[in-house]
């Protein structure tokens, strides 16, 4: 859906999982910039209303298909070593 300028596109978050996560998310342009936006209901002494935060939109973190190498083959022999800990009997497995 193409959101115009200075316009905005909120829906009911379907995936809301707890009282932190929003009750409805969308996205917001303002002057040419688009934005994401969350909102919650909350109940005041007048009645319910809306509570949003307004933020950059959202980014995957980098991961397979990125150009960030993390892998073995990318560090040298004394970075994996400093990585490790030298305490053997403090590893979870």
């Amino acid at each position: 859906m193409d959101l115009k300028e200075n316009s905005v596109l909120i829906f009911k978050n379907d995936k809301k999982n707890g009282e932190t996560h929003p009750d409805y998310k969308g996205q917001i342009n303002v002057n040419g910039q688009t934005l994401d936006i969350a909102l919650w209901v909350k109940e005041g002494k007048k009645g319910k209303f809306f509570s949003g935060k307004i933020s950059e939109p959202y980014q995957r973190a980098a991961g397979p298909g990125s150009n960030v190498d993390y892998s073995a083959d990318s560090m040298t022999k004394e970075q994996i070593q400093d990585d490790m800990p030298t305490d053997t009997d403090s590893l979870p497995f």
